[in-house]
């Protein structure tokens, strides 16, 4: 049995947690269903924050230039909207939500994505068509992508400020904050396709599938290499998230938890060194974001939203133990 960590009002287990946020000082964000706020020392309890009016549940959340980003979806049409507002504003009884007005009305946002000073929207048409997916900038205006591309599944800057935009057959970069996109093909031969993209620096980047691979690069994409296929189930499972925390590359994946690259292997996480992960409700999920935060009395700690729940991490020494929110 995993012992819970046991936090007054920990987020119930049956919530789903689709993406996090911190705001760099105190305080994590959660998209799970409502929008939900927490101190990061845990000294506070987990509580909603009021939506925009006539939405009805959080699908994403961000930050960027000091303000809470979200995207917002009605439950009786479906239809989904970004909306802003101040980080300091997020506590009132009704927060003065500010909807961001795509510049073509026909596409509806279904992800964001912080830049240091941006926020990048990907959204897509009801129907499909050759340009069925569009990315746009915080103030509405669209990204100088090709027409014709494919579904957007990330959206990232380097330290240099280039901007990547991962889809899932191509990775195009730009060098003028987004304003054009050349092409950078990676030559995956893969027809299940990417799913996600970690910019680690400059040189350093790694790009998940959904056959369970992983495919990178560590000279800026002058050439390429791949990973094993992650098979647990005897099948490689797609691959959801990746992420860098404390000097490893975790990815995250559908329904075995998340696995730890080790070079140009994917492995299951070590027995004794990942605590409470075998066994776990944890192990059995399917993982939908993961997010490393920072330090709590000077250990660094991890996040894991699943479809059934929010699990943190800990690193103590070489170990990670995991619990339950």
């Amino acid at each position: 049995a995993v012992e819970r960590i046991e936090l007054e009002n920990a987020m119930p287990n049956e919530i789903q947690v689709t993406r996090m946020a911190y705001d760099g000082s105190d305080t994590l964000f959660a998209a799970a269903s409502q929008l939900k706020m927490r101190e990061f020392n845990f000294d506070g309890t987990w509580e909603d924050i009021a939506l925009p009016e006539g939405y009805h549940y959080a699908s994403d959340v961000a930050i960027y230039n000091s303000r809470l980003a979200i995207i917002a979806v009605k439950n009786t049409s479906g239809s989904s909207a970004v909306f802003t507002v101040n980080l300091s504003g997020v506590e009132e009884t009704q927060p003065s939500w500010q909807e961001i007005e795509l510049a073509d009305d026909e596409y509806l946002p279904y992800a964001i994505y912080p830049g240091a000073s941006e926020l990048y929207i990907a959204a897509r048409k009801d129907t499909a068509t050759t340009d069925s997916y569009k990315a746009f900038f915080s103030d509405g205006s669209q990204l100088g992508l090709a027409s014709s591309i494919r579904q957007i599944v990330c959206i990232a800057e380097d330290p240099s400020g280039n901007v990547y935009t991962a889809t899932s057959t191509k990775l195009y970069r730009s060098t003028n904050a987004g304003s054009s996109f050349t092409t950078l093909d990676p030559s995956f031969d893969d027809y299940r396709g990417f799913s996600n993209l970690l910019i680690v620096n400059d040189d350093n980047w790694y790009l998940t599938s959904k056959s369970g691979k992983v495919r990178y690069t560590n000279d800026t994409g002058s050439s390429w290499n791949t990973t094993n296929a992650y098979a647990p189930l005897g099948a490689g499972l797609s691959l959801s998230s990746i992420i860098e925390f404390d000097g490893d590359i975790y990815v995250g994946t559908l329904n075995r938890g998340y696995a730890v690259l080790d070079g140009d292997t994917i492995e299951e996480p070590d027995r004794t060194l990942h605590v409470n992960f075998y066994g776990s409700d944890l192990y059995n999920s399917s993982v939908l974001t993961m997010m490393a935060p920072g330090t709590i009395e000077g250990k660094p700690v991890i996040f894991t939203g699943t479809a059934s729940g929010l699990w943190r991490g800990t690193k103590d020494g070489s170990k990670l133990i995991w619990g339950q929110e």
